[in-house]
């Protein structure tokens, strides 16, 4: 009887570690959890690198598409393209997005119009 116990107790030890110990059942089933996640990441990695490498074909070859791009991202234009400032409903110009620029004390800077330079009278 007495080997009964000993052996019952053995097996359920045996059988905790089996489960729960390192590299047991339950850290089995996450590490192949973080292997499924793993390979999810990496499969999307894989297409956004795909995208990078199409795109850089582009810009080595394709002037159309870097003037796409300087024209969307950077704002930039060509010479004889017309430019529309749009107002907002107020009548007001939108303003950039920048902070305007301070004066040394925290005080934004104000800008003025200088007068139009006299005419001399003389041709150009």
């Amino acid at each position: 009887m007495r080997i009964g116990r000993y052996l019952l107790v053995i097996i359920l030890f045996v059988g905790f570690f089996i489960v729960f110990g390192n590299r047991g059942l339950l850290d089995n089933q996450r590490l192949k959890e973080k292997l499924a996640e793993l390979r999810d990441e990496n499969a999307r990695l894989e297409a956004v690198n795909g995208t990078l490498r199409r795109e850089a074909v582009l810009v080595r070859e394709e002037t159309r598409y870097i003037e796409s791009v300087a024209r969307q991202e950077l704002g930039m234009v060509k010479r004889g393209d017309l430019i529309y400032r749009f107002m907002d409903p107020a009548g007001k110009k939108e303003e950039p997005s920048a902070s305007p620029p301070s004066n040394g004390n925290g005080n934004p800077t104000r800008e003025t119009e200088s007068p139009p330079a006299a005419h001399s009278g003389s041709p150009i």
